[in-house]
């Protein structure tokens, strides 16, 4: 970090104690992009994609109530003209998980809202599981000792209770935990074919059944009928780590998606989020040539002034109490 940067963020930190020791003060709240990924309640949840339904629903209730929530294309044209409310909000969901259609767009619907579901296209139209979901069912659910994956060996032991039990955040605790963890560190940002080849080890030596994924993602008729009430985004079109592929392959990614989200929701889509919020300069390039309004990033923080269309900041949101959901939005 450089010494602007330092500056910058002893700024920040002592800005938000200032906000922590004076909790009535009238601070001026801030724009912001949510992100969610799964409304589920699983105490399984290592990257912190799922959020429950009841918790959803609060949080949802307190933005209808409190802050002006705009579908993100909007936000993103009002920030380019400068005219962006303080207070304005943009609800986004990465992936297309089946649960987002069912648990999470009637409560939305409820309070007319409006909000933004970004899909991996190639993988909706196949109806594929995430590769990280399927990774971790076979793991974790192997009556095996002993997994070979990726030239590694790995010693699993026997299974136990707290296997199933992964908090958001924590370090992975037990054997299997940590073989999963050390895989998909290893191939995340390998190309799609690596990666099941790797799946494919995994699978021959686990017997997992891939019949009955535990989140599947949403089907093209599901994001049909979405449509009609969210906006549909472009995750591009493998989930793929676009700044780890080829350039002719980035733009293969960015380019098909317009054409494949607009088959399945009957309109071009207008804003992008880059997959596991990977971006460089060549791929805000891509995506602004494409024709994109605004792509998102996972990068952590509001909507500043500073904040560039094709790179905008959001806030992942988590499984947050309502008092700990208001105090994020206010600490930006």
């Amino acid at each position: 970090m450089g010494m602007n940067g330092g500056l910058e963020r002893a700024s920040e930190l002592g800005r938000k104690a200032m906000r922590r020791a004076w909790p009535g003060a009238p601070w001026p709240v801030r724009p912001a992009i949510l992100m969610y990924h799964r409304i589920a309640d699983d105490a399984f949840d290592p990257w912190g994609l799922a959020v429950p339904r009841h918790t959803f629903a609060d949080q949802i209730q307190w933005l209808a109530k409190n802050r002006t929530v705009l579908d993100l294309a909007e936000l993103a044209r009002l920030h380019a003209a400068g005219s962006l409310p303080r207070d304005a909000v943009a609800i986004t969901f990465d992936d297309g998980y089946a649960s987002v259609a069912r648990e999470a767009l009637p409560i939305i619907e409820r309070f007319g809202l409006k909000a933004t579901i970004f899909i991996p296209a190639s993988l909706v139209e196949r109806q594929a599981e995430f590769w990280w979901d399927e990774l971790s069912r076979s793991i974790i659910n192997f009556r095996g000792d002993r997994l070979l994956a990726d030239g590694l060996t790995f010693e699993l032991g026997a299974r136990e209770p707290d296997d199933h039990v992964w908090p958001p955040g924590a370090e992975p605790a037990t054997r299997r935990q940590k073989a999963l963890h050390e895989i998909w560190s290893r191939i995340r940002t390998r190309p799609l074919d690596e990666i099941e080849q790797v799946l494919g080890e995994v699978r021959d030596q686990t017997g997992a059944d891939r019949s009955s994924p535990g989140d599947r993602l949403m089907s093209t008729g599901a994001v049909r009928e979405a449509s009609s009430d969210v906006s549909i985004g472009s995750h591009a079109m493998t989930h793929a780590s676009l700044p780890m592929l080829k350039q002719n392959e980035r733009a293969a990614e960015i380019r098909s998606s317009i054409s494949a989200c607009e088959a399945m929701a009957g309109s071009r889509p207008e804003c992008f989020a880059y997959p596991f919020g990977e971006y460089d300069d060549e791929t805000e390039r891509l995506v602004k040539a494409a024709g994109f309004v605004c792509a998102c990033t996972s990068d952590h923080g509001p909507v500043t002034a500073e904040a560039r269309l094709m790179a905008l900041p959001r806030v992942g949101v988590g499984n947050w109490a309502l008092p700990l959901f208001k105090r994020v939005l206010l600490e930006l």
